[in-house]
């Protein structure tokens, strides 16, 4: 058997066996939706949540500082 067909047909087995391509078994849509707590430890998410968190402030000063720019030129 070629390495071409081997590969494909080890893709093929873990596809029918519900594993993903490095072979590890795929867990339930419902499992990967709930939060632990070493999954918010994680570097990735929690650097996710600062990025998101201090884009968020940024956007809000922005927002104040043009609504405060476009009453005063009201009261002008």
């Amino acid at each position: 058997m070629s390495h071409c067909a081997q590969y494909f047909a080890t893709i093929k087995t873990n596809l029918m066996a519900g594993r993903n391509r490095d072979g590890v078994r795929s867990c339930s849509a419902a499992k990967r939706s709930e939060m632990h707590r070493n999954d918010l430890m994680n570097p990735d998410l929690l650097s996710e949540i600062v990025l998101l968190g201090s884009a968020t402030l940024i956007f809000i000063t922005l927002v104040a500082i043009v609504v405060t720019a476009f009453s005063r030129v009201a009261a002008l």
